[in-house]
């Protein structure tokens, strides 16, 4: 993997603004716990999730198990926009992200960019990184075309206006999802099928019983701000 090589003596903390959460809209929150419940079967699917935060640095993190690392964690940052992001949203993002990650020492496994779509500004940005990315392991890291589609996306970075080095920061590190339109009017939807999906042992359940959970799911993530939630408390 391509390495971000910045250095940044900056230390992140629980106190910074950025962190402190602030007041949302009920229907931000709303749309934010459908995104989250989304993911927590295909959390509960990986052996190695621990548990998630809301509010602390961002809007989610989440902790895994460090594979053969006993008592050592890594985390994924979620941050969660009930709207399409424009270029400059997403790239002053992309600079909270880079000192976030220069300055945890490697804490952050990956950032999320979590959104119900991007301004067609950002399209092209966004549509390059995914071209990349697909089949990078595909072809291998040392692979020719992938070095040369490496270069073409650092090209479209800096014609963006932005350094080289924060086009192999996104590739490392950012996995942006744009397409949660559907999540705040169809979120019990999404929660079911990706459960059905992911363990067929509640293929026996009927709908109603499936929302149940999830009503149940969201009635607890809301009353848990800023307190780690543990995959033994959200387990199904």
């Amino acid at each position: 993997m391509l390495k971000f090589l910045f250095m940044n003596d900056k230390k992140i903390n629980l106190q910074e603004p950025q962190s402190s959460g602030g007041d949302i809209a009920e229907k931000g929150f709303e749309f934010q716990n459908n995104v989250i419940i989304s993911f927590v079967p295909k959390w509960l699917d990986d052996s190695s999730f621990d548990s998630f935060i809301r509010e602390a640095m961002g809007d989610f993190e989440v902790k895994f198990f460090r594979l053969g690392k006993k008592d050592q964690y890594i985390f994924d940052f979620i941050e969660v926009k009930d709207h399409d992001i424009t270029p400059s949203e997403f790239w002053k993002e992309i600079e909270r992200f880079t000192e976030m990650d220069q300055g945890s020492s490697g804490l952050y496994r990956y950032f999320i960019l979590a959104s119900t779509g991007v301004s067609s500004g950002l399209s092209p940005i966004v549509n390059s990184l995914r071209r990349i990315r697909g089949p990078y392991s595909f072809y291998g890291s040392e692979a020719q075309v992938v070095q040369n589609s490496l270069e073409k996306f650092e090209e479209a970075v800096e014609k963006a206006g932005h350094k080289k080095e924060q086009a192999k920061f996104l590739f490392d590190k950012v996995i942006i999802k744009d397409d949660f339109g559907a999540v705040l009017s169809q979120g019990q939807a999404i929660f079911t099928d990706s459960l059905s999906r992911r363990f067929s042992c509640y293929d026996s359940l009927s709908y109603g019983e499936k929302i149940a959970m999830f009503s149940s799911l969201k009635s607890f993530i809301s009353t848990k701000r800023n307190i780690p939630i543990t995959r033994k408390e959200i387990e199904v």
